[in-house]
């Protein structure tokens, strides 16, 4: 499998169809290896809208351009040749593309850089060009950021209504220091971090709404200025082994009630966000539901039989525990109420070992594959009536259309389309009723609920109703989608912090080695200077001029030839440049020598 994304495969599987039935001589020099997939795909794609007959005219012309030219200049060749055989076409394929293919969207790149693309006409590439070049030179020489950095920022400045950039010189003399920008709005963003990060308990990474990770830093600056709102939520735990089998399910009674006020959290801590920042916490219950894997063995108190003998004198060791390994995963509830900005208060310490834990996808999900191997049952998931352990509907369940408060719980624990390795922001997705909603008779089909809730985008959402694709809800908040050839895959909530086996406590770090202590006196400067000057193990056995090449194959003499390398470096360190040599020293007399120092300082 390739593993790429959907709109690649779609190219792909078009370049193969427009290669297959309209560009024969391109077929062949593809299939003979002497065209790159690279350059096939920039003649389909370019000539798609072209008539039959115009192919015909600029095949071979192509062709020819193709062997020579890179994929930019050939798809302008292309272009040139399709003006030349017919411009009306020519002419009405851009208009067409025009209408159809404008767009502007935001990719995510690396090292916490987003990439802004724009697809506009020819005319308006170079109109751009030139006012990001123009705004660009508004400040003085100066200014520290580079020509690039200073275009992107020229960019968001244009994007803000603004004419100029503001210097970064500081300067007195700067000519542009007098100019006023006015104040930009402030950021627009659903940042979701839960409260022992926001406190400077733990260093978990905060996520923008649509699940891309930020610094928890920058996180805790912006949540000085936004609105904060808090999303209530318990810590449960279920197990791997059973992967699809919720501790708590059809036990209702035992479920705090999300929309009843007087039942809250042992805490309700309030959380930022700008505009609406979400976020979520654990309550002070995380210690309580901590797998205890170290039980102390338990002492039964004596029992004496009619004889007075007694039965039971020792400690009996409790059984094993052969229930499986548990996981841990926070429950939505629901939402706090809204607070103005306030002070978030810097960390002053690090954040406690135990709150330290690295958190990977990849176990998680290696662990629930490997439950699901062993057991086929385990693909049923929890809540297959769909009504999540409910045994009467809650409020809003028998409707559609869900409320805002679940809408906004559903999208914070799943940032993005949870269909496999989709990225679609949930914002702009579709909820779907993971078990269907039954319009006749709702209390019968799945209910409006959190647990019965996921965002799919409308491509998948589509795949799913036709039901080419299937999922279940695993317990933790995990779902198994399974393919029209039966492979499962797996997709976690946010940050993969909701599902997971629970992370050992650190071990204790070993105790230093110890020192060998030393009786001999240390060196004096002549005695490591003498050290120094003696020959290497290189030296000696295999020559001043002999270099490594015969060594690059034997690990003991390539440490020993280092080593010899690593000691000549050093002596030539020590001898210094010889600029700095003493000039009233003769040639060939060493200035560490006492006698010959001597020598040349007597009088004759």
């Amino acid at each position: 499998a390739l593993g790429c994304s959907a709109t690649t495969a779609h190219t792909m599987v078009d370049v193969g169809i427009e290669l297959n039935s309209r560009f024969p001589l391109f077929y062949t020099a593809f299939d003979d290896g002497r065209l790159d997939y690279a350059r096939v795909k920039v003649v389909c794609t370019t000539l798609k809208e072209a008539s039959t007959t115009t192919i015909e005219k600029i095949e071979f012309l192509a062709l020819c351009a193709a062997k020579i030219l890179t994929p930019g200049p050939l798809r302008r060749e292309i272009w040139r040749l399709w003006i030349e055989a017919d411009p009306k076409e020519a002419a009405e394929a851009r208009e067409q593309s025009t209408r159809s293919d404008r767009t502007a969207y935001v990719r995510k790149g690396t090292a916490g850089l987003s990439w802004l693309s724009a697809a506009i006409t020819d005319l308006e590439g170079v109109e751009a060009d030139q006012l990001l070049d123009e705004i660009a030179d508004t400040v003085c020489p100066d200014d520290s950021r580079s020509r690039n950095a200073r275009r992107a920022d020229g960019l968001m400045a244009l994007l803000h209504g603004e004419r100029s950039l503001r210097c970064d010189c500081r300067s007195a003399d700067c000519p542009t220091r007098d100019i006023e920008l006015a104040p930009r709005r402030g950021h627009l963003a659903q940042i979701v971090i839960d409260a022992k990060t926001l406190l400077g308990l733990s260093a978990d990474p905060a996520h923008l709404g649509d699940g891309t990770p930020i610094d928890p830093e920058l996180a805790r600056i912006l949540a000085a200025d936004a609105t904060w709102q808090a999303i209530l939520v318990e810590l449960r735990s279920a197990a791997v082994a059973a992967a699809g089998q919720a501790g708590d399910e059809g036990d209702d009674a035992a479920q705090p009630d999300p929309h009843n006020d007087d039942t809250k959290p042992a805490y309700e801590p309030d959380l930022p966000t700008a505009e609406q920042h979400s976020s979520h916490t654990a309550d002070n219950a995380l210690g309580d539901n901590l797998v205890n894997e170290h039980t102390d063995p338990v002492v039964t108190d004596p029992i004496d039989d009619d004889n007075g003998t007694n039965l039971d004198p020792e400690p009996v060791d409790p059984e094993p525990d052969t229930a499986p390994a548990e996981v841990e995963y926070l429950h939505y509830l629901r939402r706090g109420r809204k607070h103005r900005p306030g002070a978030i208060a810097h960390p002053t310490t690090t954040a406690p070992p135990c709150l330290q834990r690295v958190r990977s996808a990849g176990p998680v999900i290696d662990d629930i594959l490997t439950a699901i191997a062993d057991d086929a049952s385990l693909r049923r998931g929890v809540y297959p009536d769909g009504h999540g352990g409910h045994l009467q509907p809650p409020p809003g369940a028998l409707i559609y259309r869900p409320r805002a408060e679940v809408a906004e719980l559903v999208r914070a624990a799943y940032p993005t389309c949870v269909f496999p390795n989709c990225t679609v922001p949930s914002r702009t997705c579709e909820l779907d009723h993971r078990v269907p909603f039954h319009h006749p008779n709702p209390t019968t089909g799945g209910w409006t609920i959190f647990d019965n809730l996921q965002p799919l985008c409308k491509r998948h959402h589509d795949i799913k109703t036709w039901q080419l694709w299937t999922c279940t809800a695993l317990a933790g908040g995990a779902i198994l989608w399974t393919s029209p050839t039966h492979t499962p895959h797996i997709t976690l909530p946010a940050n993969h912090n909701i599902v997971g086996a629970p992370q050992p406590e650190p071990a204790e770090p070993a105790p230093p080695t110890p020192v060998p202590v030393s009786y001999a006196d240390p060196l004096t400067a002549y005695e490591a200077n003498e050290l120094l000057y003696e020959p290497t193990w290189w030296e000696t056995f295999a020559g001043t001029d002999a270099t490594a090449t015969f060594a690059d194959h034997d690990p003991y003499l390539r440490d020993r030839y280092r080593e010899h390398l690593a000691i000549v470096s050093k002596r030539l360190d020590d001898a210094g440049p010889p600029w700095e040599a003493d000039p009233t020293t003769e040639c060939g007399a060493c200035p560490s020598d006492p006698d010959a120092v001597g020598a040349e300082s007597s009088p004759q």
